[in-house]
């Protein structure tokens, strides 16, 4: 079975590194379900130069950085950099916030075929790659 091609949006990465839990789930605990899943030849993630920046604003750059390196070995990481046009293409939608919108334009542009976030209702209907919550990738 080929491994599915899975963006992974900034949400997803911070309940990993806070293992926050929502009062009902234990989100960090799922989030890291699904990178072992990945490191189990399920997936290929795929992350951004957007999501960098946001896990820098959020003081978990650092911690990104550390998780690749140790799992480097599997060899399962994939990034797509924002190009002016992905950023010009963002800021002509309505339906969404800008960066909703060029983080779904990025999955596109790296061919994902699932976008794995937390916050599943704002990128439903921004395209065809399925929108997923981590526990139902």
């Amino acid at each position: 079975m080929a491994e599915k091609r899975i963006y992974v949006d900034t949400n997803v990465f911070i309940d990993f590194f806070e293992d926050r839990n929502d009062g009902l789930r234990p989100l960090g605990e799922l989030a890291s379900q699904l990178f072992q899943r990945a490191f189990g030849c399920e997936f290929r993630i795929i992350t951004s130069s957007l999501v960098l920046k946001e896990l820098k604003d959020n003081n978990h750059l650092d911690d990104y950085t550390e998780f690749v390196r140790q799992n480097k070995k599997f060899n399962k990481f994939e990034f797509v950099n924002i190009a002016n046009s992905d950023k010009a293409a963002a800021s002509k939608g309505k339906n969404s916030h800008y960066q909703d919108r060029l983080h779904y334009i990025l999955a596109e542009k790296a061919n994902a075929e699932l976008f794995i976030t937390r916050n599943w209702k704002d990128f439903c209907g921004l395209g065809k790659i399925p929108v997923l919550l981590p526990e139902y990738a």
